[in-house]
């Protein structure tokens, strides 16, 4: 149960967000994203 003293970070806040068991769904998310804009990342990094 959320404590309002206690700061939530990664999947413990991501659930809570969502309501729902989110996390391990958006971590995949952004490993594809990250693989098909991989390129386009390292370019803009490069500036």
């Amino acid at each position: 149960m959320y404590d309002s003293n206690q700061l939530m970070v990664g999947q413990d806040f991501w659930n809570f967000v969502s309501g729902e068991n989110i996390y391990d769904e958006f971590i995949e998310i952004f490993e594809e994203v990250g693989e098909e804009l991989r390129d386009k990342i390292k370019e803009i990094a490069k500036k």
